[in-house]
């Protein structure tokens, strides 16, 4: 995990437009490039006092979008917005039907309660919280944990896919052990 100070990287704690996005996406993109694949990165924009939705549009939200396509092995994990930047985060977002990881703030190798802001499905929900909740999971486990609480319930096949689809939207990392994947957060 590593920690992205955006005014150390930009020099300013005021980012509004669509102009000045343009202009310091390079900056951005070369600090994100920086680490090695699969690395998690935590945005802190806890020093910048102002940051407008059309700019988080065409910077941080434009390099996500790469994370979704697989053109860039990222996680992202926004930190530390006042309110007036987190509501322009949230617009975006729901303008983009996109989710992201947002957490309150970041501290050495911990951040403060991470959480998806933007449309996710209740199924969605449920099985990131499970995630959040036991640290590692894997489909099989969700399976029989649900079986034995609901009786016949989810499927295997619907806890995979849930949490394929929550690695895909770069909610949860994935790795293999065994013969099969298990999924924790990013941070």
């Amino acid at each position: 995990m590593r920690i992205l100070d955006v005014k150390s990287v930009l020099g300013k704690d005021t980012l509004v437009g669509k102009s000045q996005a343009e202009q310091d996406l390079p900056q951005l993109e070369r600090a994100v490039m920086e680490g090695p694949p699969g690395e998690t990165i935590v945005w802190d924009w806890s020093r910048i006092r102002i940051v407008t939705a059309s700019y988080l549009l065409k910077t941080c939200v434009q390099l996500f979008k790469r994370t979704l396509s697989g053109e860039l092995d990222k996680f992202f994990v926004m930190s530390g917005m006042n309110d007036n930047s987190a509501a322009e985060l949230k617009l975006v977002l729901e303008a983009e039907s996109l989710v992201m990881l947002v957490a309150e703030g970041a501290k050495g190798k911990r951040v403060e309660s991470p959480s998806p802001w933007g449309k996710l499905d209740q199924s969605y929900a449920e099985a990131f919280a499970e995630a959040a909740r036991q640290g590692m999971v894997s489909a099989g486990a969700l399976h029989q944990s649900s079986k034995s609480k609901r009786g016949p319930g989810i499927g295997k096949t619907a806890w995979i896919n849930r949490l394929s689809n929550l690695y895909q939207a770069r909610l949860l990392r994935r790795k293999k052990i065994g013969r099969e994947f298990v999924y924790e957060l990013p941070v």
